[in-house]
């Protein structure tokens, strides 16, 4: 059984959103790891970041597609990090966004329509429960 419930992958630019997310998710009873909460100066975060999506159950990542330049770099990595652990995806976007600007290896993952953090939090944690 994994230790962490949530592994947040996100860019800079959705960090407030993020921050309100990941706590509504603890609200669900969830267990979080967002990089501010546990990366410090200093640490050896490329073996932290790996180790938590080692001991996570699924990935979410708070993407917007609007553009392939929009993409985080680091958020696409964690991507295929999970990806290559067969870890579960589920992606969080834009509520209009075009699923045909993904990654087709990430296509066909689950995805959440990103409203109020708590909304999204409310509806991943019923995903949750059903897989």
């Amino acid at each position: 059984m994994s230790s962490i419930n949530v592994f947040l992958a996100h860019s800079a630019r959705d960090r407030q959103w993020v921050r309100e997310f990941a706590k509504a998710l603890e609200e669900q009873q969830l267990t979080v790891w967002l990089d501010e909460w546990t990366l410090k100066p200093g640490m050896p975060w490329k073996d932290t970041l790996e180790q938590a999506l080692r001991d996570s159950e699924t990935i979410v990542s708070v993407m917007d597609v609007e553009s392939e330049s929009d993409w985080s770099s680091w958020a696409l990595y964690e991507i295929g990090l999970a990806v290559g652990m067969n870890k579960r995806i589920v992606l969080v976007l834009p509520p209009n966004a075009p699923l045909d600007k993904l990654p087709i290896s990430i296509r066909e993952t689950a995805v959440l329509r990103r409203e109020s953090p708590k909304e999204v939090a409310r509806e991943f944690a019923q995903l949750q429960a059903r897989i």
